[in-house]
C-alpha cells in the first residue's frame, strides 16, 4: 500500500503528460528511471555472510539513486501500472537485473516478445547490446538471461523510434570498438543519439 501510494502519482502524471500514446509514456518512464543516478546495493554482514539490503522502488525514486536491482523495478512498477507487458531478465553470473518490455517478436531480445531495457544507464529501449553498469564501472553481459513474468499487458507499438535508434547505436558502437573511430557521418549520428538519449559513453 505505501509503495502504491508514493509511485500512483507518478504514473499518474506521466500518463497524463502523453494521454494518447502509450509508447511515449513507456519512453518516459524508461528515461526518468535511466536517469536516476546508479548506486550498488548495500551489504550488511550477517553471521559472517553478506545480505545485500534491497531498496524499494518507491526508495530508490525518494532517495534519487539505485542499484539494478532497485531500478529495475521500479520501471518495471511504473510499466505495469500503465498496462505494459513487463518481464525482469535476470543474470546470475553477473548479479544483474534488467527489464523487458512487451514488443513484437521481430524487435525483441532473444525473440522473447519483450525488448530489453537496460535501467542502469541511458539507452533507447531495445537496446541491448550488453553493456550496464555495475560495481567495477561499465561492463558487458555475457550469459543468457532467466525470465520472471510481472504483467501479461499491453505492447509497444512496431513503428516505435528507439527500435532504429538502437540499431545505429549497435553498429556505431561497433564502429568504434573494431577500428577506434567513426568517419564524419558516424561521428555526427552518434552524438545526435549520445545528445537525445543522454547517453554515457
Amino acid at each position: 500500500p505505501l509503495q502504491r501510494q508514493f509511485l500512483i502519482p507518478l504514473v499518474v502524471e506521466i500518463e497524463n503528460l502523453y494521454p494518447d500514446s502509450k509508447d511515449m509514456q513507456a519512453k518516459v518512464a524508461v528515461s526518468l528511471v535511466q536517469n536516476i543516478p546508479y548506486n550498488e546495493s548495500q551489504f550488511v554482514d550477517f553471521f559472517g555472510n553478506d545480505i545485500r539490503i534491497s531498496r524499494y522502488p518507491y526508495q530508490v525514486l525518494g532517495e534519487h539513486q539505485g542499484s539494478c536491482e532497485g531500478k529495475s523495478e521500479l520501471l518495471a512498477f511504473l510499466l505495469k501500472e500503465m498496462g505494459f507487458g513487463v518481464v525482469l531478465f535476470y543474470y546470475p553470473e553477473e548479479a544483474h537485473e534488467a527489464v523487458g518490455i512487451k514488443c513484437p517478436v521481430e524487435r525483441s531480445y532473444l525473440r522473447t516478445g519483450y525488448c530489453f531495457v537496460e535501467t542502469t544507464m541511458p539507452s533507447p529501449i531495445s537496446y541491448s547490446d550488453g553493456f550496464y553498469l555495475g560495481i567495477g564501472g561499465i561492463s558487458k553481459l555475457s550469459e543468457n538471461p532467466e525470465f520472471v513474468m510481472i504483467s501479461r499487458g499491453i505492447s509497444l507499438s512496431n513503428n516505435l523510434e528507439d527500435y532504429e535508434d538502437a540499431k545505429d547505436l549497435k553498429k556505431l558502437v561497433n564502429e568504434i570498438e573494431s577500428s577506434g573511430m567513426l568517419n564524419a557521418f558516424g561521428e555526427s549520428r552518434f552524438n545526435q543519439l549520445r545528445e537525445k538519449y543522454n547517453l554515457s559513453y
